[in-house]
């Protein structure tokens, strides 16, 4: 059996994972407008001033609309959805998740996703779901995070061989 490799976009881990609908907009964009908007002068280790948009797009405006800097270097300049893409890009983690060559019928060894709240608003109604080659495998994570926490889900990936169409 030949080897398959797999690399995962965190935005398909989080659409598969379910998590509440601010942290499964599109992460990789959020990544994207980070770095266009935000990152002259935030970084994601930045965590006493980051870590509050984490998975809270609300935050994110409101700091937009109450800082005097950021108001003028960011209004206008983003939108709801840029917003929950970048709240999403720094509350999840990694950006991309690289499994080893895996032989079809094999499972990969676990990676882990981390889901992380803001310090100022929880998370909550999470379910871990995955479909296709991809099975949730443990991790810390139950329906909720409570502000300032964070939690991991564990992903493998499994690969089934491709269906083969029947003879006519």
């Amino acid at each position: 059996m030949n080897p398959t490799r797999r690399r995962v976009t965190a935005v398909a881990i989080a659409a598969a994972l379910l998590v509440p609908l601010q942290a499964a907009q599109a992460q990789v964009a959020g990544q994207t407008r980070f770095s266009q908007v935000c990152a002259a002068c935030h970084t994601v280790a930045s965590t006493a001033v980051v870590d509050r948009g984490r998975n809270n797009p609300a935050m994110i405006q409101n700091a937009i609309n109450t800082i005097p800097a950021m108001t003028a270097a960011v209004s206008g300049n983003v939108s709801a959805t840029d917003l929950a893409d970048i709240a999403a890009y720094l509350g999840n983690s990694p950006a991309s998740i690289s499994f080893a060559q895996t032989t079809v019928g094999q499972t990969s060894a676990v990676s882990t996703v981390t889901i992380s709240a803001s310090r100022l608003a929880a998370l909550s109604s999470l379910t871990a779901v995955a479909s296709g080659d991809f099975a949730v495998q443990g991790g810390s994570c139950g329906t909720s995070v409570p502000a300032g926490t964070s939690c991991t889900v564990g992903v493998v990936f499994k690969p089934t061989p491709p269906a083969r169409a029947a003879a006519p």
